[in-house]
């Protein structure tokens, strides 16, 4: 498989859960592999803030 599926968190979530906000707790990489079936294709540009 070439990206890891997200899980929700109810405890950790806020705000209406109809909005395309997400915040993404993890290694890079993986965040990245978890958006490609969200995004793949239409994203130009991606900025990582790094440790």
């Amino acid at each position: 498989m070439p990206y890891r599926l997200l899980e929700v968190d109810d405890a950790l979530s806020a705000g209406d859960v109809d909005t395309p906000n997400m915040l993404i707790q993890g290694d890079n990489l993986e965040a990245l592999k978890a958006l490609l079936p969200y995004y793949a294709g239409r994203v130009r540009c991606i900025f990582i803030d790094p440790p």
